[in-house]
């Protein structure tokens, strides 16, 4: 990801969350299409950025169950959302309810 500023990556994964819940291999295949190529994650390296952003609060993440496997066993996959922020609804859409416009 050389000549990509620090914190990028960051909005693009908020960016993709915004439109609902997704696991982490369909966020990496949306942040490619949405960058056309700019932007592409291994989800080895996704997923440490994903707990990181968890562990301050930008996201939240829950194992779900996704299918049944053969055999009957259920298969679980995090899936992860966007928390909401009191102090980001200033900036953008909300802005002109703050403002009383």
């Amino acid at each position: 990801m050389h000549g990509i500023k620090r914190g990028t990556a960051e909005l693009a994964i908020l960016s993709v969350l915004e439109h609902g819940p997704l696991h982490g291999y369909e966020m990496a295949r949306r942040i490619e299409q949405q960058t056309k190529g700019a932007l592409r994650f291994t989800l080895a390296a996704l997923y440490p950025m994903l707990y990181r952003m968890e562990q301050r609060g930008w996201i939240r993440g829950a194992w779900k169950p996704a299918a049944a496997a053969a055999g009957g066993a259920v298969i679980a996959s995090r899936v992860w959302e966007r928390k909401s922020c009191r102090r980001c609804a200033g900036n953008g859409r909300n802005s002109s309810a703050r403002s009383g416009a």
